[in-house]
């Protein structure tokens, strides 16, 4: 999955047999939350360096699950993504965070557009 990011832009997420891949990989992100943390947090905090924001915004999900962590640089580049923004914020109030993301990232006008987008 890493490879793929190699081609530059967004485009590459939805070619070829990438979002079959990609909707496993995010379905087992989420399964991970759901296993102890001494097990899964060291595997979820590695795919918050993924280069595909969904996959990260699923490893972030899990991680809060699990009641861990997730640092504020994680989170960033997910409330920018058009496709993870409105997602992030909805894990975020799951969350009982909203604050992570931050009051410009969810305007009504911008969290409609990532909904669109996603």
């Amino acid at each position: 999955m890493r490879d793929q990011a190699a081609f530059g832009g967004r485009s590459w997420r939805w070619q070829g047999d990438y979002p079959r891949a990609r909707a496993m990989a995010g379905d087992l992100l989420d399964v991970l939350g759901h296993l102890p943390a001494d097990v899964a947090a060291g595997p979820l905090r590695e795919a918050l360096a993924l280069p595909d924001p969904l996959l990260r915004l699923h490893a972030v999900s899990a991680l809060w699950r699990l009641e861990q962590a997730v640092p504020a640089e994680a989170l960033a580049p997910l409330v920018a993504d058009p496709e993870t923004r409105a997602w992030t914020w909805e894990c975020c109030v799951a969350a009982q965070c909203p604050g992570h993301v931050p009051a410009a990232a969810r305007t009504p006008l911008l969290l409609a557009a990532s909904a669109v987008a996603a």
